[in-house]
This record gives C-alpha cells, structure tokens and sequence, in this order.
C-alpha cells in the first residue's frame, strides 16, 4: 500500500491511474480544487522521487506545477505542436493524449534488454507492458515467470544449468533459491502481500532486479544453444 498523506494506493499502477484520472478533461471542473491539486502535487512528486518520467512531458514530473497547468495549458500545447496547428483542441485530442501517456520508470540495468528477451517479457506480462513500463513488483513477478519460460522443456522437465554457465560465479542450487525468494511476487492473495510488505522493502526488491535482469540475460543466451528434447 502507498499512503500519501490521507490518500491511499494499492500500489504504483493505481496511483498512475489516479494522476490520469485528475488531469482527464472529465475533470476540468475541478482543476483548481485545493484537495485534488494537493493530491496531484503529491503524487507528481511520488513519482519523481521513484525515477518516473513521462516520455512525451519528460520534466514535468520534476518540475513543480500545478493541475491546471499542466492539465489544461501543458497538454493543449503540446498537441497543437504535434498536429502543427494553433486550432481548438477537443476533449476527445486530451482524452486520447491522457489514455495513451507513456508513464515509464527509468531502470538502470548492467546490460540493455535484448530485443528478443523484451518480446518473452512482454507476452508473459499482464498488460503487454514492456521491462521499462514494469513496476518493480512487476519485474520481480516476471523474472521469475521468464525464468521458468526459458528454462522448462517440452517434455516439462527444466534444463539443467552448469556452473560454469555462469562462470563459475552462479550454482544451479542458487538459482533454485533465487526463483523461490521470488514466487511471492508470482500471486497476489493476502498473504503474498504481507509477505512482499515486511520482507522486501526497496533495497533488496532493487538488488534483486539488478542481479534477475543479468540471469535472464545469460539463461537467453544459454537457452539459444540448448537442445530441448
């Protein structure tokens, strides 16, 4: 759960979901509101703090504003400037820019996602999103769906991985206790969320990004040579 002052959040997806609703056009009537622009301030500034940037308004997370401007002003202007015209801006043009706002966290990983990794990790995620559209939790959920992905065979049994796959620096059994730290992001009932609240909080749930983006890098690779039978 996020708590942000007296609003509340399931987690990163609702809270995106909530800053499209406050600058939707259906909310015009209230751009100016006390309660909803300090909700907006909170949560651009949430965003912000977690890496987050809007890819066709990069800064504007990080440089303070206010609803209506952004909403109203910021968004106008930037589809009159996409279309070449000064014309009327309808509210179905707002509509669609909003919808279609690409919220991204940035993600600095030790290698770039190879393009047909990318491919695996957007069917296996729920939204078609890619490795950059991914919340944390989200990324912790799909290494380990990719892993299994890469790693279990038609006859399904799972490849057997050797040490020195890895250089000598990765056992199979420690992959094996990989993949079990991660199967809590795998299911969303009450007590998988306890547990991700008390036993994961940023530090390691980045440590393990970090470490499962070069696992599944290599198990990409080694997956290319393997003979399946």
């Amino acid at each position: 759960m996020i708590k942000l002052d007296e609003f509340i959040y399931f987690d990163d997806n609702e809270l995106i979901e909530r800053f499209k609703e406050l600058i939707s056009p259906n909310n015009e009537r209230y751009y100016h509101n006390k309660t909803l622009n300090k909700e907006f301030q909170l949560i651009r500034r949430y965003l912000d703090n977690q890496g987050y940037r809007i890819a066709q308004f990069p800064n504007a997370l990080h440089i303070p504003n206010t609803l209506y401007n952004f909403a109203y002003n910021q968004i106008r202007s930037y589809i009159q400037t996409k279309r070449n015209s000064l014309g009327t801006v309808t509210w179905d043009e707002r509509r669609i820019l909003i919808f279609g706002l690409d919220i991204l966290k940035d993600d600095i990983t030790l290698q770039p996602v190879p393009d047909d990794l990318q491919t695996i990790i957007r069917k296996i995620s729920l939204r078609d999103a890619t490795w950059e559209q991914q919340t944390d939790d989200e990324k912790l959920r799909t290494i380990a769906e990719v892993i299994e992905n890469l790693m279990k065979l038609s006859n399904g049994k799972f490849l057997s991985v050797d040490e020195s796959d890895f250089y000598g620096l990765f056992t199979e059994e420690q992959l094996k206790n990989f993949r079990k730290q991660l199967q809590v992001f795998r299911h969303s009932h009450k007590q998988a969320l306890e547990e991700r609240e008390s036993e994961f909080d940023e530090s390691r749930k980045k440590f393990l990004i970090h470490l499962g983006i070069v696992i599944l890098i290599r198990l990409n690779e080694i997956t290319k040579g393997a003979v399946h039978e």
